[in-house]
């Protein structure tokens, strides 16, 4: 796979062998039952991330608050008032504790290896900025999930790709630059960054994930930013989540 050439993934001033503090981090803005389940997920890790961290993005009420007392009191709640996916992904970057922030989605749901596979990505290999996990169907049942499905969901394989180093490979069977690597090897749906790593790339672009302007973007641009930048990327199918589709077919269009 040829293409854009990347740089060499030197660590960065004060990246580390040792990423064995893990931030799991979820952005959540007015779905409730949903941050439900993913937190408890995320309490049922067979490796336990060193931090639990909800940022709840510009609450109309307290209804994700009480969620997190309910469900894993252990969390850390906190509020971004500004209103935009991105600014709640910088939140998760400026509070968390761990050198590795791994966000879920509030509509996923973490399989038990999920921060062990996500940490295990990151230890012993300093090069590394960004992990993206395999995300599969949480269900398909409605007309909204198979049409979602169907134009290739979220599913990137159960075979563990590095980049740069494997896009000397064909992509699909062609020839293909870097920077379609980075946009076909997972999403933020699943997506552990290096923390330090994402702040001196100044985060997550607050232009992007802003609903009907724009509705996303935020996590692909940072994947791009992080190869472009010399670091390199592991997409981990170890690191399992599963991602509840929209269920109509009008939401799964928006979606696609």
């Amino acid at each position: 796979m040829a293409g854009n050439e990347p740089r060499t993934g030197a660590p960065a001033a004060g990246a580390t062998a040792d990423a064995s503090r893990v931030t799991a981090a979820i952005c959540t803005r007015g779905r409730p039952d949903q941050l439900a389940r993913a937190l408890a997920s995320l309490c049922a890790q067979r490796v336990p991330a060193s931090e639990i961290l909800v940022i709840d993005n510009a609450p109309v009420d307290d209804a994700a608050e009480r969620a997190v007392a309910r469900v894993c009191p252990a969390a850390r709640y906190v509020v971004e008032p500004i209103p935009g996916l991105d600014f709640a992904r910088n939140r998760a970057l400026a509070e968390a504790t761990g050198d590795i922030v791994a966000f879920l989605d509030d509509d996923a749901v973490a399989s038990p290896g999920w921060v062990g596979a996500i940490r295990a990505a990151f230890e012993g290999a300093p090069a590394v900025g960004v992990c993206t996990g395999r995300v599969e169907a949480l269900a398909v049942r409605t007309a909204g999930q198979r049409l979602f499905e169907a134009n290739g969901g979220y599913g990137r394989g159960t075979r563990r790709i590095r980049l740069p180093a494997d896009a000397r490979r064909r992509l699909h069977g062609f020839p293909a630059p870097l920077i379609a690597w980075a946009v076909s090897v997972g999403n933020g749906a699943s997506l552990a960054v290096r923390r330090d790593l994402a702040r001196q790339l100044g985060g997550f672009d607050e232009a992007l994930d802003l609903g009907d302007v724009l509705p996303g973007g935020g996590d692909l641009d940072m994947i791009w930013r992080m190869l472009h930048a010399g670091h390199e990327l592991v997409y981990e199918p170890d690191a399992l989540a599963w991602h509840e589709h929209r269920h109509s077919v009008s939401g799964a269009i928006e979606q696609i």
